[in-house]
């Protein structure tokens, strides 16, 4: 199998000769609504599929003329988008995602917190579990978002989009590509973005107990309120390689919990 179709599969168009890698929890809803509408399928995918994915993988990953098309990408026949996010956001995110499906789908949860977990969870206990896993292979919403073919040097990103700037991004795609303006209805403010909603300014909220009913009817800190120095460090390490190939500070929620 052609290194770039492991999961998740980048997001690949013949027609217009591009190819979107992205992680899971960074910015994928939002890429995946703007390939859709570059290829005037999102109304219908919208209508049949209330969750976007879901079309992604029934549809789009199930058609073999478009996973052969995906096999046949280069660097020199597409222009590569990587879509990234700041690891120290997306470790939060990873977190929340998992707070989400912990009584529906305990399977989603590192291996080490699969047996005796309760309804609830905190952040450094995920934390911690991702220590004792590999982060090259285990589920894609917390795996390093580094990919085999970035390694290798089969392919490297013509277009870095952070998911930061996500909108700004895909304008300057649309730009450089001759495409249209595509207004998105899943905008960096969906619920796959943590929302400032009732975080306590000084507090660390690293070891509060969370569950998915807590995340339903009152929100979540802002990411940089699960920070503490050991978290900082654990994130700088565990998700070390990120942090360079995509160019993201190291310091930078350092700063902002001092």
């Amino acid at each position: 199998m052609h290194k770039i179709e492991e999961p998740p599969f980048p997001l690949c168009s013949q027609a217009l000769k591009l190819c979107i890698v992205y992680s899971a929890k960074s910015g994928s809803l939002y890429a995946l609504e703007w390939f859709l509408r570059q290829h005037n399928l999102y109304e219908g995918a919208h209508k049949s599929y209330s969750w976007l994915h879901r079309y992604r993988t029934n549809i789009l990953e199930n058609d073999e003329a478009y996973l052969n098309a995906l096999r046949n990408v280069t660097q020199e026949t597409h222009t590569i988008i990587r879509v990234v996010r700041d690891p120290f956001a997306r470790a939060v995110s990873s977190f929340l995602h998992c707070i989400r499906h912990i009584e529906r789908k305990p399977e989603m949860l590192p291996l080490p917190l699969q047996n005796g977990l309760g309804t609830t969870l905190t952040f450094r206990q995920f934390m911690h579990a991702l220590l004792e896993i590999d982060l090259k292979t285990c589920n894609a919403h917390y795996r390093v978002q580094t990919r085999e073919v970035e390694r290798s040097g089969v392919l490297a990103p013509d277009i870095l989009i952070r998911v930061e700037e996500i909108e700004e991004g895909f304008r300057t795609v649309e730009n450089i590509l001759g495409l249209p303006h595509m207004t998105i209805d899943h905008a960096p403010t969906s619920r796959h973005r943590n929302t400032y909603r009732s975080s306590v300014p000084g507090q660390c909220a690293a070891d509060i107990q969370i569950s998915r009913d807590i995340l339903k009817h009152h929100g979540s800190p802002w990411y940089t309120d699960f920070y503490d120095q050991e978290l900082i460090s654990m994130v700088q390490d565990l998700y070390q390689e990120d942090f360079i190939r995509f160019g993201y500070s190291l310091s930078q929620v350092a700063c902002q919990t001092k």
